[in-house]
């Protein structure tokens, strides 16, 4: 089994992570705004697309930006790839998308308990579906 991740490096990618989320709802954003203001829709379908693509963009892209990235792209979103980290399972194999894609919304529902990593336990989503985060292998 790999070593479990520093949590200075977990946090740090998780920083990027944060970062990268928000860039990628701001663009867009912006261009579903320009879309809508350029668009000849009635007032009523410009509302309907506001409001439901609101929704799509606050919940859905995140899930499916972890969701998806810790299934593919070397079991890494953007922020473990740059620091060298990655999500397996306990066994040390690679999740699938149903494991990744429950593991995003259980992730920001139990991220209250992320600090336990500093006292080198994972957190409450990590046990609960047998995945951890570690050093990517050299």
């Amino acid at each position: 089994m790999s070593p479990m991740a520093n949590p200075g490096r977990r946090l740090l990618a998780g920083l990027i992570d944060l970062l990268a989320v928000v860039l990628i709802v701001v663009v867009v954003t912006l261009v579903l705004s320009v879309a809508i203001a350029v668009g000849t829709a009635s007032d009523e379908e410009k509302q309907a697309v506001a409001f439901w693509g609101a929704r799509i963009m606050l919940i859905g892209l995140p899930w499916l930006y972890f969701a998806r990235l810790e299934r593919a792209l070397g079991f890494q979103t953007f922020g473990k790839s740059a620091l060298g980290l990655e999500v397996r399972r306990l066994s040390g194999e690679a999740l699938g998308f149903p494991l990744a894609a429950l593991r995003a919304p259980l992730k920001l529902l139990l991220i209250w308990s992320w600090p336990l990593v500093f006292f080198g336990q994972a957190p409450l989503y990590d046990r609960l579906l047998s995945t951890h985060v570690v050093a990517r292998a050299a």
